[in-house]
């Protein structure tokens, strides 16, 4: 049901794309711009019929209709196909002779639209269908431990996936009939066929189970159960990227793993990405530089911006720019706080920061609150010693407490914002931080910084964890 409804979202989704391409074609750009081509037919509802067909048909091939995506997962997945969709519909129109019929620059911007219309209503309608109950798919968790509570958390966040949980089944007895954020501890594994109905799914979560019990419980299941997924044990290692090889003669399965950081093209489309945003942004935020830079010198005694070492790329020093924030004398107030507040020690050393920081000026907590403060970093990307999205920039002395994660936190330039700062921000551990932006730098992608960028606009207007 779920997928039908999906298909005529994706319909009127493409549909409405190629209107408003065709509005902003015919009556707005050429006020704008003289076309040096005749202009498309006077506005109405015309559409060449062969081109939603193409759109579905890649929204199709890309499982967006069989396969349930985490959230951005199927955002980049619809972008993706709307794009290999569009380039289809150019040699469509360049092979079949249409240009006369079907203008290139509506194309474009079908396309463009796609991008934010086809999500924006696959998100509606999937949140609609679900809280009434509509293609809602059951599944049950084999595994009650770590594994399966971070399972059913993951789930629990996503909330245009659609899934009903049923509860929980594991071996330890001890557990039957507790609860884990809500769920329940059912029963027995050997319990699961009173539980089982018609398209339900499984996910097994008990990566410490023997392989033989492992292997025979996933066959049982498979002749039981539309779907089921296993969870294995493997977390830290970097498998955003990594795509699959079968063995079939001798039943192998192995995953490659890749650093897409370390690939030339890569890093090229990274530094892009950087200059792009960055060198726009000065040109905006100069005058805002100037204002707050005026306000500091007036609030309190000492120069308006911080400068100080941080620890780049290769792990080489580079000059670190940040308005100030802080008084002058902030290192006396801090060792003065900290040895008479031994709540504030502990604070410290678990965070390496302060919720109420009795360093900071008035105009400075306002700075830190909003992220304001951050802007002049744009100079430290524009100078190559940083990037937009990348890894904290540690001081020198954090490296003994980043330990055998700096060379992979080295291996790239630090970062404005990053995946630590949409994740918690200051709410999470040193450790914690250290360990996400290692993941970040081993799972890189250009998508990857795409989301972050717009998690990091959504963190910064909601003030998630800023201090």
């Amino acid at each position: 049901m779920i997928a039908f409804i999906l298909i005529v979202i994706d319909l009127v989704a493409v549909i409405g794309s190629y209107q408003l391409a065709y509005f902003v074609r015919a009556g707005i750009l050429p006020k704008i711009i003289t076309f040096p081509f005749p202009e498309p037919l006077p506005f109405v509802l015309v559409n060449p019929v062969w081109l939603p067909l193409v759109f579905l048909f890649f929204y199709w091939f890309e499982q967006l209709y069989s396969r349930k995506y985490p959230f951005w997962e199927e955002i980049r997945q619809s972008c993706k196909a709307s794009f290999i969709a569009s380039l289809s519909g150019f040699a469509i129109v360049s092979i079949g002779r249409l240009s006369s019929e079907v203008s290139r620059t509506v194309l474009i911007l079908t396309f463009l639209n796609t991008l934010w219309i086809v999500p924006i209503l696959r998100i509606l309608g999937k949140w609609t269908a679900f809280r009434l109950g509509v293609g809602k798919r059951k599944i049950i968790i084999i595994g009650a431990g770590l594994t399966g509570e971070l399972f059913l958390n993951s789930i629990l966040k996503e909330k245009t996936i659609g899934y009903e949980i049923i509860g929980f089944l594991d071996d330890d007895e001890k557990k039957r009939g507790t609860f884990i954020n809500n769920v329940r501890v059912l029963g027995k594994i050997t319990e699961i066929d009173n539980y089982l109905s018609p398209g339900m799914e499984v996910t097994v979560a008990i990566p410490g189970m023997f392989p033989e019990k492992m292997v025979s419980l996933v066959n049982f299941l498979q002749k039981k159960v539309k779907k089921v997924s296993f969870v294995p044990d493997l977390f830290g290692i970097p498998f955003y990227d990594s795509d699959m090889d079968f063995f079939f003669e001798n039943q192998l399965l192995v995953l490659n793993i890749r650093n897409n950081l370390k690939n030339s093209s890569n890093k090229i489309l990274k530094k892009i990405f950087d200059i792009t945003l960055s060198l726009p942004l000065l040109l905006i935020t100069i005058p805002v530089i100037l204002v707050i830079a005026v306000i500091i010198r007036l609030g309190s005694k000492g120069p308006a911006f911080y400068v100080t070492e941080r620890v780049g790329k290769n792990g080489k020093l580079f000059r670190f720019y940040k308005f100030r924030t802080m008084h002058q004398n902030g290192d006396e107030i801090l060792r003065k706080v900290l040895n008479e507040d031994e709540n504030k020690r502990k604070e410290w050393e678990t965070y390496f920061k302060l919720k109420d920081d009795p360093r900071l000026t008035v105009f400075g907590r306002f700075l830190r609150k909003h992220s304001v403060d951050e802007i002049p970093q744009i100079l430290n990307i524009l100078k190559g010693d940083m990037s937009v999205i990348g890894p904290r920039p540690y001081l020198p002395r954090e490296k003994e407490a980043i330990g055998d994660y700096l060379e992979i936190i080295t291996q790239v330039a630090p970062g404005v914002t990053g995946l630590w700062q949409v994740s918690g921000r200051n709410k999470k551990t040193f450790k914690e931080r250290v360990g996400m932006d290692s993941w970040y730098i081993q799972n890189w992608s250009l998508w990857l910084d795409v989301v972050i960028l717009i998690r990091t606009l959504k963190a910064v207007f909601g003030r998630e964890g800023a201090y």
